[in-house]
C-alpha cells in the first residue's frame, strides 16, 4: 500500500489518476453506444467512460489494498457507505459524446462515511482538488469562492425535467437567471469558483456526480443545505438560505394545490355516483309505451263495466 501523509496528497493522487488515465485514451476515436438506464429512457456510453475508469481502478488497486470501489460503469450496484473510492470516468457523457466541452473526470475519496479527498479534471478548464480541512486548489493554487449579491448570481439546475420545472418557480424571481448544463462536474466547480451562485440537485443523486464538487466548493468557502428532496450548494450563507427557504415554501404550495385539486375531484367523483342516472332514449320509449299501454287497458276495463252496468 503506498503512503498518504494527509488527505490533500490523497486528493492529488486522484488527480494523477485522472490525467494518466486521459492521456492513454485522448487519441482514441470516441464511440457512443447505447445505455441501458433505470432512470433514462434514453442514456449514452462511450469507450472513453469504460476504459478510464478500468484504468483509474487498476490504478487504485496498485496504490491501495482491496480498495472498495463504487464507479458509474462497473461498480453502480456497490453500496455507498463506510470508507470506498467514488469514480466517474466522464460525468457530463451526453456532452462528451455530442462534442460540448462541458464535462469532466472526477474522483473522490470517502472514509466513514465523510469526503476527505477529491478531484476533478477537465483539460478545457483546469486542474481541481480539495483536501477536507486544507483547502481547494485550481491547477495547484489555493482558491476561494467569489461572493456576489443575490441579483447577481447565475443558477443551475442540475435535475431531471419534472423537477427541474417544479422548482423554477421558486428561483427565477430571485437570482440574475437560471441555467442548466447537465453536468455536476462543471456546475459545481463553477459555484466553486463563483462564476455561478447555486447549483441545485436532487438529494437522491449518485455519489460519482456530487461528492467530488461539494467537498471542492465547500473547501473553497461554499455552504450546503437540503430543501424539499433537493441538495443546495451556494457560494455564500444568504443566498443558500434564501434559495432553501424559497423551495420548500414552493413545493409547500404545489402540494397543497394538489391535494386541493385531489379532494375537489373525489368530491364531484362522489356527487355523480349518488345522482340518477339519466334515462336513454330508448328507456324513455319503453316508459312511455307501458304508460300508454297502461291508460289504454285502464280506459277499456271501465267501458266493459259500464256496459255490464246497463244491462242490469
Amino acid at each position: 500500500m503506498k503512503y498518504f501523509k494527509n488527505n490533500l496528497e490523497i486528493a492529488k493522487f486522484l488527480l494523477q489518476i485522472e490525467k494518466k488515465a486521459y492521456s492513454t485514451v485522448k487519441k482514441l476515436k470516441i464511440d457512443v453506444e447505447d445505455k441501458k438506464s433505470d432512470t433514462k429512457k434514453f442514456d449514452l456510453v462511450t469507450n472513453y467512460d469504460k476504459t478510464i475508469e478500468k484504468l483509474a481502478i487498476a490504478e487504485l488497486g496498485k496504490a491501495f489494498d482491496n480498495p472498495k470501489i463504487v464507479s458509474e460503469e462497473f461498480n453502480d450496484k456497490v453500496e455507498a457507505k463506510g470508507t470506498y473510492f467514488v469514480i466517474d470516468p466522464i460525468d457530463g457523457t451526453l456532452n462528451f459524446a455530442n462534442g460540448i466541452d462541458l464535462w469532466g473526470i472526477q474522483m473522490a475519496y470517502v472514509v466513514n462515511d465523510e469526503i476527505v479527498a477529491s478531484a476533478i479534471f477537465n483539460p478545457k478548464y483546469g486542474e481541481y482538488y480539495a483536501g477536507k480541512g486544507m483547502g481547494a486548489f485550481r491547477n495547484g493554487k489555493r482558491f476561494f469562492t467569489e461572493k456576489k449579491p443575490l441579483h447577481h448570481l447565475l443558477f443551475n439546475l442540475g435535475v431531471k425535467p419534472t423537477p427541474f420545472m417544479k422548482i423554477l418557480p421558486a428561483l427565477k424571481d430571485i437570482c440574475l437567471e437560471v441555467r442548466a448544463f447537465g453536468v455536476a462536474s462543471t456546475g459545481l466547480v463553477f459555484v466553486a469558483e463563483g462564476k455561478l451562485g447555486v447549483y441545485v440537485m436532487e438529494t437522491n443523486a449518485h455519489p460519482w456526480d456530487s461528492f467530488p464538487g461539494f467537498l471542492l466548493g465547500t473547501e473553497a468557502g461554499c455552504v450546503l443545505g437540503t430543501a424539499a428532496g433537493f441538495n443546495v450548494m451556494a457560494n455564500n450563507e444568504e443566498a443558500l438560505k434564501t434559495i432553501c427557504a424559497s423551495i420548500e415554501n414552493t413545493i409547500e404550495k404545489q402540494d397543497t394545490s394538489s391535494q386541493t385539486k385531489k379532494t375537489k375531484n373525489a368530491k364531484t367523483a362522489k356527487v355523480e355516483k349518488e345522482k340518477p342516472m339519466a334515462k336513454t332514449n330508448t328507456e324513455k320509449k319503453i316508459i312511455k309505451t307501458t304508460t300508454k299501454t297502461s291508460s289504454t287497458k285502464k280506459e277499456k276495463n271501465q267501458k266493459k263495466t259500464e256496459t255490464k252496468n246497463s244491462k242490469n
